[in-house]
This record gives structure tokens, C-alpha cells and sequence, in this order.
């Protein structure tokens, strides 16, 4: 049985994306990340904001970002934070790459190790959270 080039590169993709999401960027870059610390703080010890805004409208769910919030206290309930945070990192990551890879070639895929990449996905969780969703509806 020949196992197509095709689904190699995809294993080495998610191999790639699983190391490059699980790095401690923190420790490496010698800076905290303040905006994923603030989530932590948010999620563990103050109340949730779905508890205490009325949702009246499909704007309210929209404006209030009702499935960020929804979605990692539910997730939350089973996993721990962090683990949550890097699966989040580890699917953005992987969406960029495989858009990379259909588009262009496998090579590429390294390009996406810089700072601002790298501080994106480890950073700015709820946009990364949402450009996931975006990429896999553009693939």
C-alpha cells in the first residue's frame, strides 16, 4: 500500500503545528503575555459576563461575543486554561498552514515562524479563536 505524498504533508503540517503550539512562548520570548493572562484571570476567578447581560437580539449575541465566552466556559468545565489556549494556538496555527499548503507549497509553512505569527497565536486568542472559523470557510 503507497501512502500518497499528499496526506505525508499533511502529517508533517500537523506534527509541525502540535510542536510550534505547545512551545512555552512565554518562557522563550522572556515576556508574559498579558492578554492571555488576562483570560486565565477572567475564566477562573470573576464571573462570567453571560450571567449578567441580557441577550434580547442577535446583536447582543454578536456585540458581546456570546460564543467566545460560551465556548471556553464550557470547554473550561472539562480541560484546564492553558491546555485550551494551546489548542486554540495549535488550530490557527494548523488552519494558516494547510491554507498555505493548498495555495502555495508545504515550504511556506516555516515563513509562518515570526513574531508576529507566533504573538498572534499565542497572544490574541479570541481573534485567533475567529480567524480559525474564517480560514476553514475560505478553504
Amino acid at each position: 500500500m503507497k501512502i500518497s505524498k499528499k496526506y505525508i504533508d499533511y502529517l508533517l503540517i500537523f506534527i509541525f503545528s502540535f510542536f510550534v503550539a505547545f512551545i512555552p512562548w512565554d518562557k522563550v520570548r522572556l515576556i508574559v503575555s498579558i492578554d492571555r493572562s488576562n483570560y486565565y484571570n477572567y475564566f477562573m476567578y470573576e464571573t462570567n459576563r453571560l450571567s449578567y447581560i441580557d441577550f434580547i437580539s442577535i446583536i447582543d449575541f454578536i456585540k458581546n461575543e456570546w460564543f467566545w465566552h460560551y465556548s471556553i466556559s464550557f470547554l473550561a468545565t472539562f480541560f484546564n486554561l492553558n491546555l485550551i489556549f494551546n489548542i486554540i494556538g495549535f488550530l490557527i496555527f494548523f488552519s494558516f498552514s494547510i491554507f498555505l499548503f493548498k495555495k502555495t507549497n508545504i515550504l511556506y509553512i516555516f515563513l509562518l515562524i515570526n513574531p508576529l505569527v507566533i504573538d498572534l497565536i499565542y497572544s490574541h486568542l479570541r481573534m485567533s479563536f475567529a480567524l480559525i472559523f474564517f480560514i476553514w470557510s475560505i478553504l
